[in-house]
């Protein structure tokens, strides 16, 4: 359903509504009174609504069958069925929608069954099987034409073994192309197929599918998937392409709409990477589609129509298409040509690899090094292979340094100017309102102004309305049907919103309603942002290691696209963004722990445009210069006892693999083209020559181990200890402190990265894939890394040594064992081969010249052909051409300090068994990262902590960087003793100044959200600032605790001295938990890393409430609400031998509704009595200034406790006032008091009310009883007549369960869920995590600033928790619409209570045949608190034969009843009675009951004068307000008890009632099973208790 509908269901004029908007489950009940014969003859209506508009035309669309359709099915049920909608007044119109709908009808003595659960495979599977249609509605016969044109760039999907074979077979020919496709097209469960295209990467099909479908159908998706014939084993899956019809038709009610039309355009097809791999076999799903598709594996031209009305003969589902069609599709395919640029300004955080790390750089088949069909390129599509640095914690770097490599790809493709300018127009608009709409947001969760909010929201509607203003792109002379219709659809849909967005602006009264009406827009404008016709492919930057592929990053290509006019660029075009690469796998398999880990972090500069404007636009991302190299290694082996060139297998200058033979005189500039400089020596940057910016760094090494094929047995080899490349390299006792260093501790295995438990990570031969962390039977490989830190401690060896390392770089050599093993910078023993870069740069002087090179062949001629790649010739030749690599230059780097104020997160992953984790950060930036403290045991860390990095070097121009600075990413760890858990990450862009903080904003926290594995992880607090160091300097640092950096004032939160009050009653409902009973437990509270424990309970079966009832402790906690840390509530459990487990948590995310400030209550209660005291104001225009909630919501508390009434007593000269009795009965005690003396109150002040005349009125009468009362109540005019011409006060009648109205009697104490945290994902739902509930609740309020007094604790005075016996009276009246269990359509009914152990079954007083029946019987039961607090009503159907079936039950809480300052434990009457038949049946009077309730409420006693006034909290109170003359009744008691009454009942104290409580079922807790009369009396039995009302239904007549 799209948003802003409601619907509404109708059966036999039974009707129900749901909520607008609304995405949950909602279940429906009706209840008919009929026989079965009756019932299936009736309709049901279902109506979808769009509350949008007017009641007359809001009908979207409906559906309506018979009840007897689904009585017929299966368990009377229909399950999980689609109804199509349509309009009742023209069925031809089409289809409205669909509703998916579950319908169970339960007849006399049916059981009730749950349906079955739905899993996300369901939704994949047809479903035009499972689609209910209108009776009369004719499915209209439909054709759908696919023309397949032709396809490109297909990879190769043979390998030469099965190529061979093929070849001997005669099945292919020698050098033909490896694959034979076919196209399959499937949709709504029809299937046809194209012929085979044999031995070709471009087939040309010329083939027109015609595939016929009847309307309306429920299938969204056209699926087309590429198939290669295999003659030898099943065909193989090329690729698979889902066309959403979505976004190629419009079903628009208020619009013209259009059916699904398509191209004729290329659709570009992705999977498993191109190239021929058995390693690839586990990513043949992503051929499938079923994950996101990390290479191009073609593309075709197609195009889509359908015509209603006709259906395809046989002979039309495949035929040819004719030569006119073929040649209209020709202007389509105008190709223009593009160029790329790509520049690498960084790679960090790369994991420990094995391998040279280079990066690929792919748009189509274009860039691809591995392609089958190369395409002429500007530069090579991959940057040299180097191998990757430590940071010297805990990633890894590419150390490019001031020379970043770049790439400049050609390319050429069709012209989608009109496309994707107008693509990237709308997202800029969504991109605007997002960010707009998160500010208002913000804004609204920080509780900001309310004006401000408004302003904010003015902003956006503002910006929204010019945006939306403004005209698309025109459209082109040559363009499909749908770039036309999209055209109008996407004009027209804009003007409405930016009318709407003009009418909201008029009319928003609400902030919130504001809100939500703007998102709506947001979901239109998203839906308008979709281009199904871009045929330019995707770029695929990719990071191999080794020669392997690891892992990608996918950018659609109208991201980067550039435009002349600026909004019609893309997103990242000429713009440096930082980009998360990930592995590839499964959709299944991306949220697994094997992919939390980030492979790498790049940080890109992209740009994408025609040939002839990328010429005009020079490219200098951070002021960088684009430099063009020819480029050559000069090779030499080592034969004792020295180097020499002599007798080697490569060419003395080759390229890098060395095959082909490259000298520095065989290079010849192109014409327009110059030779800058001479050659010279590109030294190779080591790990060694970066550690002199760093004062700690990590070493390692990795231990190696091998196995036979079969065998179980690991053993040591030749090469025991390597390093992260593989090289040879000293065990970890051999390793020695280079000079100027020293060790901080010893070694130990890395567990952070994807290991096993033991930290070994396996393959089967790391030469050909990667390491994994699962050992299987045939890897015979594996190797754990030790890890060492050590910190810089200066002296003259360390200065020495670092220059010698500068000296060996400058050389530039790179060492290896041979020429096929992997280089490195410094030489060793082994060593027999090395190599060196020579680069020699050239500047142009003609721009429309490409720097590409005609080399000298070895017959000392040029090649002026066609460009060739060097594969062309033969090694150990010169190529013909050749081309040189590009990089970014920068002339200066500047040294930058990173602060990372981290302060809190919140929500984190439980890791750990215990259900919690010990989280800590890691920060991450440039070429450094560093680590936070590490907080045990939470997942709600408070760090408080400054990270510094310091030294970052960034290369260009410090304004431009602050334009579009590096990102930062955290990320958070679970540390453990064996291995860290990934907990999550976020990327933020830091707030980069220039002046040294001179004149610069202040810098706020933000929460960032924290995601994982796609996943919601939580939240972090956090701020970023980024320094230039230099003549400016950098602010002073922040202050220092236990030797890391808090955060330095003006950042951290201002804090406020607050004290947290915990109100522990105790624990209900404990389950099992280990297996065990929970018998000792405990509480503790956490917050703002203060914890404060409750003591055990000895036995919580006898008495489950805590010994002392209420803890305090003092934090100091931020002013502002947007900073308050969560408040976790951890339960624990006391076991022999001193096992304390932890059995789980709640968090309290907020703290708001807990908040008090008694300081400013008491000195408004001071100030204000005062006034009182010295007659500034007279009694009755004295405004008392208490809490709403302490007059008419007692749920809350005041501020003033013992020692501020008795400061106030002795201001106003009074003696004390009244004074509760001191004896107590040790238990629940809040109304336990004695009753009140009068308060001593000035003379003057005394006075009477006006003496009512002494009219006889016989209240006494045979007509009057309880039953009256009742039917006067809930408005039987006949019955209550009598009642009503006498002029009685009836009782309220409440339509749910008493609880609802007053706030489920939480004031007191408040009811908290346990949770078991969840460990792994697949764990139990949160109905089987609950572990029991905590009873309490909390108080917090700020401390006095000035170390003063502080105010006394608001809970100190809560009642004791002991064990009190209670008499409860449960009076049931009757039932209504019980849910028959009879055959014969009724039931026989009778009651049933339960509380504790005891338990009433009144079978004698069933009622036979009845649905509706009258009971009017009371239960006395009596119970001990908190050992018995539920009450259980139950009705039961009466059988002779068999076990009695439970109809419903309810469920009543008398505890929390019992404490509440509410009272809910005898209703309040609105008149006092001595005698008659609505006598006073209270145990208590109500002079007491108000005192009580102002003592619990920490107010000062009622003062009364005389017997007709009273003043309660400030309030006076008169008695002629609620009686007149000519009112007194003989039975009325004392004028201070009426008034004492009256006052009870205008502070919302509960009244006299009778609830209707709606009875459910434990099989289906969802389903109602009827309704039930009743209310509940209860008394302490430590008071005289008085008797019962009778509510015996009357005699009849």
């Amino acid at each position: 359903m799209t948003a802003g509908t409601g619907r509404l269901m109708t059966i036999n004029d039974q009707s129900s509504d749901i909520k607008s908007n609304s995405n949950s489950l909602q279940c429906l009940i009706y209840d008919f009174n009929t026989s079965p014969a009756e019932l299936v003859d009736n309709p049901i209506d279902i109506e979808v609504m769009n509350s949008k508009k007017m009641r007359s035309d809001a009908l979207v669309g409906s559906f309506r069958f018979d009840v007897g359709e689904v009585y017929a099915c299966t368990d009377h049920t229909f399950w999980h069925k689609w109804v199509l909608l349509v309009d009742p007044e023209d069925k031809d119109s089409g289809a409205k929608g669909y509703v998916l709908i579950s319908i169970n009808i339960l007849g006399p003595g049916d059981k009730i069954k749950s349906p079955p659960k739905r899993s996300p495979a369901d939704d994949t599977i047809d479903k035009e099987s499972n689609v209910l249609q209108p009776a009369g509605i004719q499915l209209q016969p439909t054709t759908f034409t696919i023309r397949l044109f032709k396809g490109e760039d297909l990879p190769e999907m043979d390998s030469d073994a099965f190529t061979g074979m093929k070849r001997a077979l005669g099945m292919r020919q020698e050098g033909t192309d490896k694959v034979d496709p076919y196209v399959i097209v499937t949709f709504a469960g029809r299937k046809l197929k194209s012929r085979v295209v044999p031995n070709s990467y471009s087939p040309v099909w010329n083939q027109e599918l015609n595939m016929g479908v009847q309307v309306p159908t429920m299938c969204e998706e056209l699926k087309l998937k590429i198939m290669d014939k295999d003659h030898l084993n099943k065909d193989d899956v090329v690729a698979t392409k889902m066309l959403q019809l979505q976004g190629l038709s419009s079903a628009d009610p208020d619009d013209e709409g259009f059916l699904p039309t398509f191209g004729p355009a290329f659709v570009c097809f992705y999977g498993s990477p191109r190239e021929f791999n058995t390693f690839f076999m586990e990513l043949e799903g992503l051929d499938e589609g079923l994950g996101e598709g990390c290479s191009f594996r073609g593309r075709i031209l197609m195009q889509l129509s359908v015509k209603n009305g006709v259906y395809p003969t046989p002979d039309e589902y495949v035929r040819g298409i004719d030569n006119d069609d073929i040649y209209a599709c020709q202007p389509f395919l105008r190709r223009r040509k593009y160029r790329i640029f790509v520049g690498f300004l960084e790679a960090a955080m790369i994991q420990p690899v094995d391998g040279p790390v280079e990066f690929e750089v792919s748009i189509g088949e274009y860039g691809n090094k591995h392609s089958v069909d190369t395409h002429p390129v500007l530069s090579p599509s991959t940057t040299q292979p180097h191998n990757a640095a430590s940071d010297g914690n805990a990633y890894y770097y590419m150390p490019w340094g001031e020379t970043k490599p770049c790439i400049m790809l050609i390319s050429h493709w069709e012209d989608n100017t009109h496309r994707i300018d107008t693509l990237n127009f709308i997202l800029k608009i969504v991109e605007n309102l997002e960010v707009n709409l998160t500010d208002v947001k913000l804004s609204m969760r920080a509780e900001a102004p309310i004006e401000e909010s408004a302003r904010k929201l003015m902003y956006l509607l503002d910006d929204l309305i010019e945006d939306l203003d403004s005209e698309l792109p025109p459209l082109p002379t040559h363009t499909t049907d749908l770039d036309q219709k999209m055209y109008r659809l996407r004009t027209d849909d804009m003007q409405t919103i930016s009318e709407e967005a003009k009418q909201l602006k008029e009319d928003a009264v609400d902030l919130g309603s504001a809100v939500e009406e703007v998102e709506t827009y947001l979901h239109r404008l998203n839906g308008l942002a979709i281009e199904p016709q871009n045929s330019i492919p995707d770029l695929i930057v990719w990071m191999l290691v080794g020669g392997r592929r690891e892992a990608y990053i996918r950018i659609p290509s109208h991201q980067i696209m550039h435009s002349d006019q600026t909004e019609y660029c893309g997103k990242y075009c000429g713009s440096v963004s930082t980009f998360l690469l990930k592995k590839p796998c499964l959709e299944e398999k991306r949220n697994t722990k094997s992919n939390w880990f980030l492979p790498a972090k790049l940080q890109l500069y992209l740009w994408m445009g025609f040939d002839d404007a990328a010429k005009k636009i020079q490219h200098k991302p951070y002021n960088g210069e684009i430099s063009v190299f020819a480029e050559t290694y000069e090779n030499q082996i080592f034969v004792p006892p020295s180097w020499t060139t002599k007798m080697m297998s490569r060419p003395r200058f080759s390229d890098v693999t060395g095959k082909f033979k490259l000298p520095m005189e065989c290079f010849e500039t192109p014409s327009g083209w110059l030779w800058d400089d001479e050659w010279f020596i590109q030294p190779q940057i080591s790990p060694a020559s970066r550690q002199g910016t760093l004062t700690k760094y990590q070493e390692d090494v990795y231990e190696n181990q091998v196995r036979l094929p079969g065998g179980t047995q690991w053993n040591t080899y030749e090469l025991s200890w390597s390093n992260v490349t593989g090289d040879e390299a000293p065990s970890k006792d051999e390793t020695e402190c280079p000079p100027g260093w020293e060790w901080t501790d010893s070694w130990t295995i890395d567990f952070t990265r994807a290991v096993d438990e033991n930290g070994f990570e396996y393959c089967l031969d790391n030469t050909m894939q990667g390491f994994v962390p699962v050992e299987k039977t045939y890897h015979l490989q594996r190797r754990r890394r030790w890890v060492r830190v050590r910190k810089r401690n200066p002296d003259s060896k360390q200065i020495a040594s670092e220059e010698k390392y500068k000296e060996e770089a400058k050389e530039g050599w790179e060492y290896a064992r041979l020429w096929n093993s992997k280089f490195h910078a410094f030489g060793k023993k082994m060593d027999l081969v090395r190599r060196r870069m020579w680069l020699r740069k050239m500047v142009t002087n003609n721009p429309d010249v490409e720097p590409v090179f005609d080399l000298k062949t070895d017959d000392d001629q040029s090649s002026s052909g066609e460009a060739t790649e060097p594969d062309n010739r033969k090694p150990g030749q010169i190529p013909t051409r050749y081309s040189p690599r590009m990089y970014l230059t920068f002339r200066d780097s500047n040294n930058y300090q990173l602060r990372a104020y981290l302060y809190q997160a919140r929500d984190l992953f439980a890791e750990d068994s215990s259900g919690f984790s010990d989280p800590y950060a890691q920060v991450i930036f440039g070429n450094q990262s560093k680590a936070t403290k590490i907080i045990p045991e939470t997942l709600c860390p408070t760090w408080n902590q400054t990270i510094i990095l310091d030294n970052v070097q960034v290369w260009g121009n410090p304004k431009e960087i602050a334009k579009q600075p590096p990102s930062v990413v955290i990320e958070l760890f679970d540390y453990d003793a064996v291995g860290h858990d990934y907990l999550g990450r976020t990327v933020v862009t830091p707030a980069v100044i220039l002046d040294g903080g001179v004149g610069s904003t202040e810098t706020k926290l933000t929460w960032y959200e924290v995601t994982r594995g796609g996943e919601h992880g939580g939240e972090l607090l956090a701020a970023f600032e980024l320094y230039l160091k230099g003549n400016m300097g950098v602010p002073p640092l922040p202050p220092t605790v236990e030797d890391h950096y808090i955060l330095p004032n003006g950042v951290r939160p201002i804090m406020q001295h607050t004290r947290i009050e915990v109100l522990t009653w105790g624990v209900r409902n404990m389950k099992k938990f280990h297996m065990s009973a929970i018998n000792n437990p405990s509480i503790e509270i956490e917050c703002g890393g203060m914890v404060a424990s409750t003591s055990k309970i000895k036995n919580a079966k006898r008495n489950p409430n805590f010994d002392t009832t209420s803890l305090f402790f003092d934090v100091y906690l931020p002013i502002e609400e947007l900073y308050m840390p969560p408040l976790n509530i951890r339960l624990l459990d006391h076991r022999n031998f001193g096992l304390k487990p932890l059995v789980g948590t709640h968090v309290l995310h907020s703290l708001k509704e807990y908040r008090r400030d008694p300081v400013r209550q008491y000195q408004a209660l001071k100030s204000k009595l005062l006034e009182e005291s010295f007659g500034r104001k007279s009694d009755t225009d004295l405004e008392f200034e208490i809490e709403p909630s302490a007059r008419k919501s007692p749920e809350g508390e005041t501020s003033t406790g013992s020692t501020y009434k008795s400061m106030l007593d002795s201001a106003l000269g009074r003696g004390g006032g009244s004074q509760r009795s001191k004896k107590t009965h040790s238990m629940y005690s809040w109304f336990t008091q004695s009753p009140t003396q009068e308060s001593e109150v000035d003379s003057d002040a005394e006075w009477e009310p006006e003496t009512v005349g002494d009219e006889e009125q016989d209240l006494l009468t045979d007509d009057l009883d309880w039953w009256s009362k009742y039917y006067a109540s809930v408005g039987d005019e006949k019955l209550g007549r009598v009642f009503n011409e006498k002029g009685h006060e009836t009782m309220e009648y409440f339509e749910e369960e008493l609880e609802h109205y007053f706030n489920n009697f939480k004031d007191l104490a408040d009811t908290y869920p346990i949770w078991h945290r969840k460990v792994k994902d697949d764990e139990e739902d949160d109905i089987d995590r609950a572990v029991g509930n905590f009873k309490g609740t909390f108080r917090i309020y700020p401390l006095p600033a000035d170390g003063s007094e502080p105010p006394p604790r608001m809970l100190q005075n809560a009642p004791s928790n002991d064990t009190l016996e209670l008499k409860v009276r449960v009076y049931v009246i009757k039932a209504k619409g019980l849910q028959p269990q009879d055959p014969n359509g009724f039931s026989d009914p009778y009651p049933a209570v339960k509380l504790g152990k005891n338990k009433i079954k009144d079978v004698d007083n069933y009622k036979a045949k009845c649905l509706d029946p009258m009971f009017g019987t009371m239960y006395e039961m009596d119970c001990v608190i908190p050992l018995e607090s539920e009450l259980k009503v139950q009705i039961y159907d009466y059988d002779l034969l068999s076990g009695d079936d439970l109809i419903g039950e309810t469920r009543i809480d008398l505890e929390n009843r019992y404490l509440s300052t509410r009272r809910g434990t005898c209703g309040l009457p609105k008149r006092y009675y001595v005698s008659g038949p609505y006598e006073w049946r209270d145990s208590e009077l109500p002079k007491d009951i108000l005192e009580a309730w102002c003592s619990c409420q920490m107010l000062s006693p009622p003062m009364w004068s005389g017997n007709c006034r009273v003043k309660v909290a400030g309030q006076l109170y008169l008695l002629s307000n609620y009686e007149t003359k000519g009112m007194m009744h003989k039975d009325w008691g004392p004028a201070d008890q009426r008034l004492a009454l009256y006052v009870l009942l205008d502070l919302k104290l509960v009244p006299e009632h009778i609830e209707q409580r709606t009875l459910y079922n434990p099989l289906r807790p969802e389903m109602p099973q009827g309704l039930l009369e009743m209310f509940v009396d209860i008394f302490p039995k430590f008071r005289e208790v008085p008797p019962p009302l009778n509510i015996t239904p009357r005699a009849a007549q």
